[in-house]
């Protein structure tokens, strides 16, 4: 806040689940280049007269989630 009088603008980008490992293919995470292209984009298109203080990005495909509790008798 101290800096924004002289132009510096800040935003915190918040990823999900990124696959950043080699060999890493997991189709629940997000690769590093459509992460890297998200924020290129969200730094080109930002209004220089807005400031936005934080940003959430996560993976589009969520895992099936473990059948636990009663759910699980439902698929003996």
């Amino acid at each position: 806040m101290e800096e924004r009088n002289n132009g510096v603008r800040a935003c915190l980008i918040s990823p999900g689940a990124i696959a950043n490992l080699d060999g890493d293919a997991d189709p629940h995470k997000m690769t590093t280049h459509a992460v890297a292209k998200g924020v290129a984009s969200i730094i080109d298109d930002f209004p220089k007269d807005m400031l936005v203080g934080e940003i959430e990005i996560r993976p589009a495909s969520l895992p099936e989630p473990p059948v636990t509790g009663i759910d699980r008798l439902l698929h003996v």
